[in-house]
């Protein structure tokens, strides 16, 4: 009984699915035209028109229709007015084979030569001073960049690119295109063994490019500049610049920076001598633990094997770095109760932090400041005003501080010093100057005043005067000059000193090494009282002191 009832659905199942295929095939027996679809042609794929009906699926060939392509129509563009490929045939375009090659103008346009490939280029710029990157897209019909432009709306005041220096990255991008499951999948990707990296530097209005990457047929040196430079001596050298860690020496493995090409081979010596000499290589484990430190006097001599045989030198200059700390000073000055002039300070602003050889701007050199004129520590004047110059960091003699005075005597006390400068090696202090004259200066002719000794420079007295090997026939000491510590040696052809004043302090040595026909012309009576050490022309001979050089006085 059971059995039979399970037949007898199964057949009444059969019966309606019957019936409703022969119900939808008796409402069907024309097809209707409901189904519809067009998908337009692009440039280089067919479109097509559909027409099927949307009760069984039954399509109408008859009424379907391919749709041609059109092809691109550039209509004397570089790119297809349509659907934006490029036109591969227009010598505009160079091939990927040719790399990208990058251009900056002096007054900022950065160019380049547009690659069919591309979709788009990111030009990524750390600005001098930024610790993170802005990054600009750029279309890819573009061929150029005007860059005060392109931060008019994004950085600094608005209007102009920032002076100093920026690290750069040039990348184009393409897009990769992939069918998966019918679809059409595209992906941006950068194409980054084109991509290029180098320094943008804008200094006194003009830009220039930095590479940071040398390379011939024997090596590649990362990091280091491209352009060979050259010593004093006219020596080629590579230059690779190392910031130190709290300027500090600090550790440096060359080899990280040297890919030597296939079949060369290296050795790297401390001194020019191991290399010519071939002796004292250094080992690896000696390359790992060199340090540099600050300045310019870290060398490593390389000498490179050729794959065809001889040898290539290298030297390989590591300049360290130094972090300094900027302050802006304003000087007031008064007269002390010697009569000389007493100069104090007041920081105008915060103090900064730059990296020797950064640039600051002249715009902000005299920010907050009512001054057109400012030196540096070297006395070099520093005019305000765009058209007169950025200012290049350099490290000091001695500290990290960089210091820059402004006031109301900055320009008086440059030509003072320049003046000076001459004749004499000057060396100031707290107290005042120390001069000293060498074969080095430019000699003091006869006649011209410039073999009277200064009694002051930019208002502050000389503390000591010394002579070294010049060819001046006579000093004069003018009255001016309240102590006369000088040092005479080696001026074989001194025949004359000319003293002013008796109040003049003269100490025992003060000419112990001048030549012994010296004659000492006092422009005073010799019953004046003078301020003269009791032996200050004296020389010891068994004891007993003598005059050593003759002197005359204006009465005798």
């Amino acid at each position: 009984m059971q059995h039979n009832k399970k037949l007898l659905a199964t057949l009444l199942l059969s019966v309606i699915s019957i019936a409703l295929c022969a119900v939808a095939f008796a409402g069907c027996h024309r097809h209707n035209k409901h189904g519809y679809e067009r998908v337009e042609a692009t440039c280089t794929e067919d479109g097509y028109v559909k027409i099927w009906c949307d009760e069984c699926d039954f399509v109408h060939e008859e009424d379907c229709e391919t749709l041609p392509a059109q092809g691109h129509r550039f209509y004397g563009e570089d790119y297809c007015t349509v659907c934006g490929e490029p036109d591969l045939s227009n010598p505009a375009f160079g091939s990927e084979e040719d790399g990208l090659k990058l251009k900056l103008s002096e007054d900022g346009v950065l160019s380049w030569n547009r690659l069919g490939s591309v979709s788009k280029y990111e030009l990524s710029i750390t600005y001098s001073g930024a610790t993170e990157a802005t990054v600009y897209t750029l279309d890819k019909r573009t061929a150029s960049v005007k860059l005060d432009d392109l931060v008019k709306e994004n950085f600094y005041d608005e209007t102009k690119f920032p002076a100093g220096k920026c690290s750069v990255k040039f990348t184009p991008y393409t897009v990769h295109k992939e069918n998966i499951g019918g679809e059409t999948i595209e992906q941006e990707y950068p194409v980054t063994e084109l991509a290029d990296e180098f320094k943008i530097v804008k200094l006194n209005s003009k830009f220039s490019v930095v590479r940071m990457t040398y390379s011939d047929d024997n090596l590649t040196l990362k990091g280091f500049y491209a352009d060979v430079k050259e010593d004093d001596g006219g020596n080629p050298y590579y230059l690779y610049e190392l910031l130190l860690k709290n300027n500090k020496p600090t550790q440096f493995y060359i080899k990280n920076c040297v890919q030597l090409k296939s079949g060369c081979a290296a050795q790297y010596y401390s001194t020019a001598q191991d290399r010519s000499s071939n002796t004292n290589a250094l080992s690896d484990m000696d390359l790992r633990f060199q340090y540099v430190s600050a300045g310019g006097n870290n060398v490593f001599y390389a000498r490179v094997t050729l794959a065809e045989g001889g040898y290539k030198d290298y030297d390989l200059r590591i300049y360290g770095l130094q972090t300094l700390k900027f302050q802006r000073l304003l000087v007031t000055s008064s007269t002390g109760a010697d009569g000389y002039r007493a100069d104090t300070y007041a920081q105008i602003g915060a103090e900064q932090s730059y990296t020797e050889g950064d640039i600051v701007p002249n715009e902000a050199l005299f920010a907050g400041t009512s001054c057109s004129d400012a030196r540096d520590g070297n006395y070099n004047l520093i005019e305000k005003g765009e058209d007169k110059g950025d200012l290049i960091l350099t490290a000091p003699a001695y500290g990290d501080t960089v210091k820059i005075y402004f006031g109301d005597k900055v320009r008086s006390d440059c030509q003072d010093y320049k003046m000076y400068y001459e004749y004499y090696n000057l060396t100031e202090t707290e107290y005042g100057w120390q001069l000293y004259a060498d074969e080095t200066k430019k000699e003091m002719p006869e006649g011209s005043g410039a073999n009277i000794l200064p009694y002051q420079i930019c208002g502050k007295k000389i503390l000591s005067y010394t002579f070294n090997n010049v060819n001046a026939t006579a000093l004069w000491v003018p009255q001016e000059v309240k102590q006369l510590n000088i040092t005479i040696t080696n001026c074989a052809k001194l025949t004359s000193v000319r003293i002013y004043s008796p109040q003049t302090y003269i100490g025992e040595a003060a000419f112990a090494g001048a030549p012994d026909n010296l004659v000492i012309e006092c422009k005073f009576s010799v019953t004046e009282s003078t301020n003269f050490d009791r032996n200050w022309n004296a020389k010891q001979k068994n004891n007993v002191y003598a005059g050593r050089f003759t002197v005359k006085y204006t009465d005798t």
